[in-house]
């Protein structure tokens, strides 16, 4: 409770902060974050006892980085037990309305190496409630990603709802619409994707949480003539998959099954294909992958592709031939 009492504090200093800052030496703090690359503005604050800050019109520059605005800032702070004398700070309420986030184009062209970590953090966030989000990412005037009308709401279990996207570059004949609609839960140390609806042309993806433990089973379906008219070329032919995304177990994997049938791309028609995949941070292993030729099986491969190893064991079996490469 003191430390809750402290943090309240501290946000409270923080704002009045902010105002003698912005309010009595504003040509001062002006230079001192422009120096940085940082400015900010905003019309009102209010400050809550406990612990609540609202703030309208809020401004935010990072140079070479991004430029944000929102008509209202709300966000509001509590404690949360993580274990047996292990409490962390949390963000009991945040909400965002009328907002518009921008990166600057010369942040987007930097190339950034994303580590995944051993261990899903700690999920800080209770209330969410963001609305009429729009996100731009554009690096010049013919490659980019605009998504309007974005929202994120729910306290444990979100709805994520993205259905005017647009991405467009300078390789492809036309804007892609993008929809794309998620419920995800998150708590404590726990991340579930419980539902999932991707769809652009040619592409869609689909799928649900199959069991209590969180493990999803979904759908993917790739039309390639669709596909290949993006690119202004022409193809035909279908690839369709179902797979499950297992994370009940230490270590996740996935449990692909693959088929393409009918497939054609410049008067070359390569062999229907049926396979059964099992996919892990560290392997692709193909438990059977089977080529038709006029509805019958002629060759079936069996073999994997370590990613740390970088090496591949391949079996192939045709007709009464078998051979194993290395």
């Amino acid at each position: 409770m003191k430390r809750f009492k402290l943090l309240t504090a501290v946000l409270i200093f923080i704002a009045a902060f902010l105002f003698t800052v912005k309010f009595t030496f504003y040509p001062i703090s002006s230079y001192f974050l422009t120096s940085l690359g940082v400015s900010y503005s905003f019309s009102t604050i209010d400050i809550n006892f406990d612990g609540k800050i609202k703030i309208e019109k809020l401004e935010l520059s990072i140079s070479k980085l991004l430029h944000f605005k929102t008509d209202m800032l709300e966000i509001s702070f509590s404690r949360r037990s993580r274990g047996f004398l292990k409490k962390d700070i949390a963000v009991r309420k945040f909400k965002m309305t009328n907002s518009v986030l921008t990166f600057d184009s010369e942040w987007l062209r930097k190339t950034t190496d994303i580590t995944v970590p051993d261990e899903l953090p700690f999920f800080p966030l209770e209330e969410l409630n963001i609305d009429n989000l729009k996100i731009v990412a554009v690096i010049d005037e013919k490659n980019g990603v605009i998504a309007d009308k974005v929202s994120l709401k729910g306290n444990e279990t979100y709805k994520l709802k993205a259905e005017n996207t647009k991405l467009f570059a300078e390789n492809i004949s036309e804007k892609l619409d993008i929809k794309l609609n998620a419920t995800i839960e998150a708590y404590k140390y726990v991340y579930i994707l419980n539902s999932l609806d991707f769809e652009t042309k040619g592409i869609k993806l689909s799928g649900k949480k199959s069991d209590s433990m969180g493990n999803f089973k979904g759908n993917l379906s790739v039309s390639f003539e669709k596909v290949a008219s993006i690119f202004n070329e022409k193809a035909k032919g279908q690839l369709e998959s179902d797979f499950v995304l297992n994370i009940s177990e230490k270590t996740p994997y996935i449990d692909a099954v693959v088929s393409t049938l009918g497939v054609e791309y410049k008067k070359f028609q390569p062999w229907d294909m049926h396979a059964f995949l099992n996919i892990t941070p560290t392997i692709v292993q193909i438990d059977r992958l089977n080529l038709f030729h006029q509805d019958k099986v002629f060759l079936s491969l069996d073999g994997g592709f370590s990613y740390k190893k970088k090496r591949s064991q391949v079996v192939q079996d045709f007709s009464d031939l078998t051979l194993t490469t290395v």
